[in-house]
């Protein structure tokens, strides 16, 4: 059977002594393909550079359906073009290659994507809960409580502070995750920490993921999340272009549209990602200096701030209790980012010893004017110990191992104290 494609012959028309003779002579085009990469969810308002390749290396135009969510136009900040994103909807560019002489022409590639609304400008939600954390530090702490993943069927640790204090925690803290049916419970975690900050508490945000060089929901904790880099891996993880660099601005772009649901709502929310900076288990931590793990740090918040306009956002740049015997200390200038890239410094309480003297003080030395946190504990602070360190303006309980290590009249007990901050107690939140 023979099939003929288009443009693959022509008709040619030759005069031979003095007849007009047609012959089909066989066109040398060749067949082309179109790469193009889907495109993730985005907000009104904004421009995202449109990237696509032909095989054959000839120029690729594009065009959209609905021209009242998106537009096409060429672009002097980006090579080729750009969608301009109008109006909420779904936006859905076509590549397109026509092919030449030479080539045929490339089959069309489609993608759709979401188009949220324009955001809400978070920087007014920021400023209010930043100058509420200023101004209670040295005074009162905001009692929270770590909820981990709260999927359906496990314990909500959140919900579980109330059963035992009757009054619900002042910052609810929530986790991105890594697992699959975590991953799948995003929305649901983020519904309920909204529901949180309704009622005046502060939401709480972290991303524990799994590195670049798995899948997003890798199910691995040991050899997973616990893991480490090649110095050549992490090297094209920090430099713009890598690949290991483009699928963790993926793994950022997953999680955005989340945080942007707190921002369009109205609120604020603490987000302390890179967490426990310093913990070498991490594959992303323990990597001191300018180009480890604060490296990343950075790419992170400028990707968050400037491409997805997370505006809403008091960062906390967050170690552990992990001392460094190379330098005698926490290390803290090792893994800072520097003081454009966080509000507060969120310090973990892992080691064993405590909430001791000599702790708080290194932290409040080097944070200076910027306030200070109890990023997580695995033990609630008494209040004499919160009363002799009046300058913690939260502190975290993580999750079950409040429960296992603190029986319900020392929870009280803390919850309780007057200086501390629930969410309805004698000291409550305002509302946002």
């Amino acid at each position: 059977m023979l099939m003929i494609r288009e443009n693959q012959f022509r008709i040619v028309a030759v005069a031979i002594l003095g007849s007009l003779v047609a012959s089909v002579q066989c066109n040398a085009a060749s067949p082309q393909t179109i790469s193009f990469n889907p495109i993730p969810t985005q907000t009104a308002d904004t421009n995202v550079a449109l990237t696509a390749t032909a095989s054959s290396g000839l120029p690729v135009t594009f065009s959209v359906d609905d021209e009242r969510v998106c537009t096409v136009s060429s672009s002097t900040s980006f090579t080729g073009y750009v969608v301009v994103l109008l109006d909420a909807g779904i936006c859905r560019v076509t590549a397109m290659q026509p092919g030449n002489s030479d080539y045929f022409p490339a089959r069309p590639v489609r993608h759709s994507f979401r188009v949220w609304s324009s955001p809400v400008d978070g920087r007014e939600a920021r400023r209010h809960l930043l100058e509420f954390i200023h101004g209670i530090s040295g005074k009162l702490t905001m009692a929270g409580q770590h909820n981990r993943e709260a999927e359906i069927g496990q314990p909500n640790w959140i919900q579980w502070i109330d059963e035992t204090t009757g009054d619900f925690p002042a910052v609810w803290g929530g986790d991105f995750l890594y697992e699959p049916p975590e991953i799948a419970n995003r929305q649901n975690m983020i519904n309920f920490l909204l529901s949180g900050a309704q009622g005046g508490a502060v939401i709480d945000l972290m991303y524990t993921p799994c590195p670049p060089t798995l899948s997003e929901g890798c199910w691995t904790w040991q050899g997973g999340v616990l893991s480490t880099l090649t110095d050549a891996q992490w090297a094209d993880l920090t430099t713009p272009g890598g690949t290991l660099y483009g699928i963790w601005l993926q793994r950022l772009d997953a999680i955005a549209p989340y945080m942007q649901q707190v921002q369009n709502a109205g609120f604020p929310m603490l987000l302390r990602l890179i967490h426990e900076m310093n913990q070498s288990a991490f594959w992303y931590g323990g990597r001191p200096g300018p180009n480890g793990t604060a490296l990343l740090y950075k790419i992170t918040h400028d990707y968050l701030v400037h491409h997805w306009g997370i505006r809403n956002a008091v960062w906390v740049w967050d170690t552990q209790d992990i001392w460094d015997s190379t330098t005698n200390s926490y290390d803290f200038a090792g893994y800072d980012p520097g003081r454009d890239y966080w509000d507060v410094m969120g310090f973990d309480f892992y080691d064993g010893h405590g909430f001791t003297t000599e702790k708080y003080n290194l932290v409040t030395a080097y944070a200076g004017d910027r306030p200070v946190a109890i990023g997580e504990c695995e033990q609630l602070p008494t209040p004499a110990q919160l009363e002799a360190q009046p300058r913690w303006t939260y502190f975290l309980g993580w999750a079950e191992l409040i429960q296992q290590n603190d029986t319900d009249a020392q929870i009280d007990a803390t919850y309780f104290a007057p200086d501390v901050l629930t969410e309805n107690g004698n000291n409550p939140m305002p509302k946002w």
